[in-house]
């Protein structure tokens, strides 16, 4: 699955669900959602996503 891409660049950066939503401005059960492919990411919020992990949006949404 394409989404587990987040999970497991965030686990790579070792934060936790918590802390990538906070930087998000959205709530842990939304990454949590996203990571398991259960919520649909917009434009802007790849893009905010991609950022906050250190990477191109290709990389984490390919």
């Amino acid at each position: 699955m394409v989404l587990n891409e987040v999970k497991e660049m965030r686990l790579k950066r070792r934060l936790t669900q918590y802390a990538l939503a906070k930087k998000l401005n959205k709530s842990p059960w939304w990454v949590s959602r996203v990571e398991r492919g259960l919520t649909k990411v917009s434009e802007s919020e790849k893009i905010k996503i991609a950022k906050v992990l250190g990477v191109e949006v290709r990389e984490v949404f390919p």
